[in-house]
This record gives structure tokens, C-alpha cells and sequence, in this order.
């Protein structure tokens, strides 16, 4: 039985990089004390400029600890950041995450 339950993954970037600020992505399920491996696709759009770079990714939602090979160095638009999030015993709510 799944004992997390993401409902929202909020991104959050004080710098806006790669365009990743306020771009979220749908919550998921997963088992208890598990790494779920997600997935983050950089915005197609005019107003991020390539190549760009995230030199972090971290959280601060209790519970939840997030392993991410940085920096991560975009040249085209639709590149994705790929990183793991490790659950908690239980969990319900959004998670956030901070891209910088």
C-alpha cells in the first residue's frame, strides 16, 4: 500500500533558472522510505535563454530528501533534469522543490 501521496510538485526558483520558477508538475504515489525518480523538462520558451544551467536542486518539505547529479547544463529547449526523491514513512500534501 502506498503510504506517500503527492499531490503537487511546486517548483520554485529564486533565480528563475532555466525558466523552472512557478513550473509545476503533477503529484504522484509511491511506497514508504522509497526513491521515485522524476523527471523536470526545461520551458520552451522565448524568455529562457540556452545554454542554461542548475547548479542545485533541494527541498524543504519535511520528510523528503532529493538526490540530483548538478550541475545540469540545458542547450536546447525540452532537456531534462532528471533527479530522485526519497519518501518519507508517510506523507500527504505538495512537495517543493528548489531549483537554482
Amino acid at each position: 500500500m502506498n503510504a506517500v501521496s503527492v499531490t503537487e510538485v511546486y517548483a520554485f526558483s529564486p533565480d528563475n533558472a532555466c525558466g523552472l520558477n512557478g513550473v509545476n508538475e503533477p503529484g504522484f504515489t509511491a511506497d514508504a522510505l522509497t526513491s521515485v525518480p522524476l523527471g523536470w523538462v526545461i520551458p520552451a520558451s522565448e524568455s529562457v535563454s540556452l545554454p542554461c544551467t542548475v547548479t542545485s536542486i533541494t527541498t524543504n518539505t519535511s520528510g523528503f530528501e532529493i538526490e540530483a547529479s548538478v550541475p545540469v547544463t540545458a542547450t536546447a529547449p525540452m532537456t531534462i533534469l532528471s533527479f530522485a526523491v526519497y519518501t518519507p514513512a508517510s506523507y500527504h500534501g505538495p512537495l517543493d522543490v528548489t531549483f537554482t
